[in-house]
């Protein structure tokens, strides 16, 4: 009975532990998303409302490329 209890014990710090970390490489995939969406929505602003586009849309274009893979 006391082992079942240790082996379950155990079986749920791992649970926890990799809930931990998937918590972590979700937040990371947010901030890389969002970071991604400020950087087309400032493009858009620039090229709509100043009539400026940046240097070289490709830049931007393989950022968003890179999020959505």
């Amino acid at each position: 009975m006391r082992e079942t209890i240790a082996k379950l014990k155990a079986d749920l710090e791992e649970a926890q532990d990799k809930n931990e970390e998937l918590e972590r490489e979700l937040n990371d995939r947010e901030d890389e998303l969002t970071a991604a969406l400020e950087q087309v929505k400032y493009w858009l602003h620039d090229g709509l409302v100043l009539g400026k586009l940046v240097s070289d849309p490709r830049r931007l274009l393989r950022t968003v490329e890179d999020v959505l893979q």
